[in-house]
């Protein structure tokens, strides 16, 4: 008997994914379950994750297991990127750069890893495990306007 595994296959396109498998293809079932189709993305060679949109998973902690981002889902950029109310303890794997606001309130940090290190527009970070000053965030974060408390 013959077997011609490479009868499915696509030329130039990785194997793995070809048939359904491997990072990018966890990456893209990740970002299916928060409604980014796979024309609205961009996986980079080092399988960071480039998006115009508007990332919002507001209380969804199913898709932070143990209140983190999976290993495999690292942004670059997005469009707004708002992670309030679902469980998260660090923000690895938040985007570098947000073109819109960036929100994480309401969850369980403690730290400032992974905070985006540019945001458009405002950011809204209170709730917290650690209550964040303006000051800490400006360390890490350009951003024309940031809460820190919700009295605004």
């Amino acid at each position: 008997m013959i077997v011609r595994e490479n009868i499915n296959f696509e030329r130039g396109l990785d194997p793995k994914e070809a048939i359904g498998i491997g990072k990018a293809k966890l990456i893209q079932d990740w970002l299916d379950e928060v409604h980014i189709g796979v024309r609205n993305y961009k996986l980079n060679s080092d399988f960071t994750i480039d998006t115009d949109l508007d990332v919002i998973a507001v209380e969804r902690p199913e898709l932070f297991p143990n209140g983190r981002f999976p290993d495999y889902i690292r942004f670059n950029s997005s469009g707004s990127f708002d992670i309030d109310d679902c469980g998260i303890v660090s923000l690895v794997g938040c985007p570098k750069k947000v073109k819109g606001y960036f929100s994480c309130q309401m969850n369980k940090i403690t730290d400032l890893k992974g905070f985006p290190k540019e945001v458009r527009e405002c950011v809204y970070c209170f709730g917290n495990k650690a209550e964040f000053t303006e000051a800490e965030i400006r360390k890490v974060c350009f951003a024309p306007n940031i809460q820190v408390d919700d009295s605004e």
